[in-house]
């Protein structure tokens, strides 16, 4: 999907993100990450509604957290 294609759907996107601080680059790596991590194609990942990438990025980033927390009590 070009750059073009992705700001055709800008309103298809504007959930992942807040406004005014969202920017193509932390768009890619959003889809990049639920394609890597759900083994999906990136043509499948963009097809969902905006609101179920959300929801998944949402649960994602959850998960980094927990992640993040276990490894600083291991680590101390």
């Amino acid at each position: 999907m070009s750059s073009n294609d992705i700001k055709s759907v800008f309103r298809d996107l504007s959930p992942l993100c807040r406004p005014c601080l969202y920017d193509l680059d932390d768009f890619d790596q959003e889809i990049f990450n639920l394609m890597w991590h759900l083994k999906q194609s990136r043509n499948e990942v963009m097809s969902w509604p905006s609101s179920d990438r959300k929801r998944l990025w949402d649960k994602y980033k959850k998960q980094v957290e927990v992640e993040r927390r276990a490894m600083a009590q291991i680590t101390g």
